[in-house]
């Protein structure tokens, strides 16, 4: 039985040269002409006006105001979803302000939209002489949603929203059709990187260090790769490039179950891959056996720290014997020393969040310092492969 478990996020496959950040996906995806064009089309709608827009299950639009067919044909050209219209009509927000941030902004944008009303003909005013949904839309997401639709109409094909049953429908099949083409760029990236597998092997071993075999290794990655050391013995906890069934998601932490967003929470998207029988099912085990915990390449943000806490109760981390290994390189022109120092930072708040799960309050107050007193924390540095 692997006495060492390793847990990768996308730093790993930065470190290994694939440019596969959701910032390399956007400037691929979405040229400065396209998004030149979109800023330009956010800036000029007048929502004192009354404008054709999205519409469900209908076999025509309500009358408004209507573009040049040709108006925006490099948005439509680029084939982009409509949560891509979303990003980037709110990526100067200052919650948003990290546009590349996609699962962060994709719950930001949640929080405000109710996924009761179907939003079906928003850009109108009045429909069939009824107040439409537009006076109850105050905030600047809201309104974001009024101007995404109206651009909808022109650049997403009918048939990607006519047959939905609403909106919510609309926006989880949207989501979808994101998820293909991230599944199409990254596989682009890998192919690229022809050295990715020798490079992933290499860095693999830097992280658990000369005492570790890579024979005696299982990893929980948070990326969609799957290095050949590695083949057979990582579980991808979002989807695996390979089998093509990538997802992304909000994390489930504070999300009611009963919540009309938890359908786009991680938990639950994974939850109905179940049946594919694609092997990508989240597992960890050994629990008596493990002895090492090595995480590389992760931000250690909240977005993901259900999994997080979930490995910690699992293996007992307060009582158990498994030491922690935090594993991080210099990028851009930050220094060793700030690379330290931000690590350790990140490091703290997981384990001050975490204690503060744990039922004894006493034990989650001291966890941090008494996994320092047992030699059992480690910030380890990794240079050059």
């Amino acid at each position: 039985m692997s006495s060492n478990l390793i847990v990768l996020g996308n730093g790993f496959d930065l470190k290994c040269g694939v440019r596969s950040t959701f910032k390399d996906f956007f400037d691929n995806r979405i040229s400065k002409n396209v998004e030149s064009q979109l800023d330009s089309f956010y800036k000029s709608i007048d929502l004192r006006n009354s404008y054709v827009s999205l519409s469900f299950n209908e076999g025509d639009e309500y009358n408004g105001m209507i573009f040049p067919d040709t108006r925006y044909n490099l948005i439509k050209d680029a084939n982009l979803t409509f949560w891509d219209l979303l990003f980037v009509a709110n990526k100067n927000l200052k919650q948003m302000r990290y546009w590349h941030n996609v699962e962060q902004n994709m719950l930001e944008i949640l929080r405000e939209i109710d996924l009761t009303k179907n939003y079906s003909n928003i850009g109108h005013h009045m429909i069939n002489g009824i107040p439409g949904l537009r006076s109850e839309l105050k905030s600047s997401i809201q309104k974001s949603l009024i101007k995404c639709s109206i651009l909808a109409y022109y650049v997403i094909s009918k048939e990607r929203y006519r047959s939905k049953k609403n909106f919510d429908d609309f926006l989880l099949s949207e989501l979808i059709e994101f998820e293909s083409a991230f599944s199409e760029f990254l596989g682009e990236k890998i192919h690229e990187t022809y050295e990715y597998s020798y490079i992933s092997e290499l860095l693999i071993r830097k992280i658990i260090g000369e005492d570790n075999s890579i024979d005696d290794i299982e990893a929980l990655s948070f990326n969609y790769t799957e290095p050949s050391c590695l083949r057979n013995k990582i579980t991808n906890v979002h989807g695996k490039l390979r089998n093509n069934n990538i997802i992304f998601g909000i994390d489930q932490d504070d999300i009611s179950t009963s919540s009309l967003i938890y359908k786009y929470t991680k938990t639950f998207r994974k939850m109905v891959q179940i049946n594919k029988n694609n092997g990508d099912s989240v597992y960890i085990k050994n629990k008596n056996e493990l002895k090492n915990i090595f995480f590389y390449g992760h931000s250690l943000s909240a977005l993901d720290y259900s999994y997080f806490q979930s490995i910690f109760d699992y293996y007992n981390l307060y009582d158990s014997n498994v030491s922690l290994t935090f594993c991080c390189s210099p990028y851009g022109e930050k220094t060793s020393q700030d690379i330290l120092t931000e690590h350790a930072g990140l490091v703290a708040n997981l384990l001050e969040k975490y204690g503060a799960t744990m039922n004894n309050e006493n034990h989650g107050r001291n966890l941090m310092h008494k996994l320092m007193l047992e030699g059992r924390l480690t910030i380890k540095e990794i240079n050059n492969l």
